[in-house]
């Protein structure tokens, strides 16, 4: 796929998560079980939605805050190095 390819920072961006993934997002919190395949959704219909082109990028989660009553999750945009 992309073995031996060098990858930059190109940004990091804060993603909204959708409100109907609060009450999943809660009880994971509340659990003190963080279970990172139950937010691969909520953060790839975020990346969706967004106005930007992700395209031949590598999207990497660091963190998740609640701001509020939402979830905003910052996301490192690693691009391919030429």
């Amino acid at each position: 796929m992309d073995k031996n390819k060098e990858f930059v920072v190109g940004e990091t961006i804060d993603l909204a998560l959708d409100k109907k993934y609060n009450k999943l997002i809660d009880f994971c919190f509340k659990t003190g079980i963080i279970d990172f395949k139950s937010l691969v959704d909520p953060i790839w219909d975020a990346i969706k939605n967004s106005k930007e082109n992700y395209k031949n990028c590598w999207l990497v989660p660091l963190r998740l805050n609640k701001i509020g009553k939402e979830y905003v999750c910052h996301v490192d945009v690693l691009r391919k190095v030429d």
